[in-house]
This record gives structure tokens, sequence and C-alpha cells, in this order.
């Protein structure tokens, strides 16, 4: 129960930072999720051998965070780079539900 009650806390925080903040959110967090998630769907989605794909995307990693970073503070909209960061981070969460791991 107390589990529940402190994920449930920590969604809404994170629900309301994001609202008060956005910029803020999303270089500080949503980047961070977005590239993780993002290029771990990636990983599984990609039609090629697993051993270079997974070191050309553990390569780009630091420069698709560093976009995303750009992305939120250069966007004129606050919440057009926040909106898009959490949209890959749900789909890379998708993809890592939904597709089977490698070699499986």
């Amino acid at each position: 129960m107390i589990k529940w009650i402190l994920a449930a806390t920590v969604v809404l925080f994170i629900a309301w930072s994001t609202w008060r903040k956005p910029r803020l959110t999303g270089t500080i967090l949503w980047s961070l999720t977005a590239t993780v998630l993002g290029t771990s769907g990636l990983l599984l989605m990609l039609p090629t051998a697993f051993k270079p794909t997974i070191l050309w995307t553990s390569l780009a990693t630091p420069l698709i965070w560093a976009a995303f970073m750009f992305w939120c503070y250069w966007d004129a909209r606050a919440w057009r780079p926040t909106a898009g960061l959490i949209l890959v981070t749900l789909l890379g969460t998708a993809a890592v539900i939904v597709l089977p791991p490698p070699g499986a």
C-alpha cells in the first residue's frame, strides 16, 4: 500500500512540475527518459544485427540527449518539445513492453 502511495505521489509531482515549468522539466526529466526509452525501443525495432546496432545506438545516445535538451529551449512554444518528449517516452515504453528481446 505504501508503494502505491509513494508511486502516486511521484507521478503527481512530475505532472505538477511539468504543468508549472514545461521547459525545465522537459530538459531535466523528459529528455533523459525519452532518450533512454526511445533508443531502447529503436534498438529493438531496427532489423539489423544486434551487436553493431547496440554499438551505434550507445554512441548516438549522448548526441540524441543533447539534441533533445537544445530542442526544449530553442523551440518558440514551451509545450511542443515537452509533449514530443512525452510521446517519444510513451512510444519507446510501448516498444520495450511489446517487442520480444533480441535472440528470443
